[in-house]
């Protein structure tokens, strides 16, 4: 019992300290919308870790540099790493804000979920453009994943994601009419950061 008590303040500790250190980082930084020639590098850099066959591995982060100087790699990458690690090579140094509200808490790397409630901007799926982020609800409504918006054709919409059936970061596309889009589609939204 005293373990357990030890671990839960050690872990609350923690957080307080990293969620410190984040807020102070939130300082001298300023939040910006992804541009279209932003964008469309985005998705023009996700096309290439599909081209590659990147491996799916859920909290993966390898970059498509790492990935093609590895000879033999377990390395991958996730859906919300795919994201980041995209953005961060079109961008540069950025952060992603994490809550906090006024003076946001900022993190370098985060979730499908952090994504979606914190850090794009609602677009409908007419208002689309490359590089954009779609994301997706599993069963009990909650986000459990994101793709980056290629183009819309008709009722298909184009977009990269890492796929974990397929094992590998895949370009694909779903029908908005069909029964999957209509349960796991959750909304879409153009991504914005933090920069100095």
């Amino acid at each position: 019992m005293r373990r357990y008590i030890a671990g839960v303040i050690l872990w609350f500790l923690m957080l307080v300290i990293i969620g410190t250190l984040s807020a102070f980082a939130a300082q001298g930084y300023e939040k910006y919308t992804v541009t279209a020639d932003q964008g469309q590098a985005a998705a023009e850099l996700a096309v290439k870790y599909a081209q590659a066959g990147v491996p799916f591995k859920l909290g993966g982060q390898v970059t498509l540099e790492a990935f093609a100087e590895a000879e033999n790699t377990d390395d991958g990458i996730d859906a919300s790493g795919l994201v980041v690690n995209v953005y961060k090579e079109v961008l540069g140094e950025v952060r992603w804000a994490g809550g906090g509200g006024e003076e946001p808490l900022l993190f370098a790397d985060v979730s499908s979920s952090i994504l979606f409630n914190w850090n794009t901007v609602p677009v409908s799926l007419e208002e689309l453009r490359a590089g954009d982020l779609i994301f997706f609800k599993n069963s009990v409504g909650k986000i459990a994943g994101v793709g980056i918006f290629l183009a819309k054709k008709g009722d298909l919409v184009h977009f990269v994601v890492p796929s974990a059936s397929q094992g590998r970061v895949i370009e694909t596309y779903l029908n908005i009419k069909n029964a999957y889009w209509q349960q796991r589609f959750a909304g879409a939204g153009r991504l914005t950061y933090w920069q100095k």
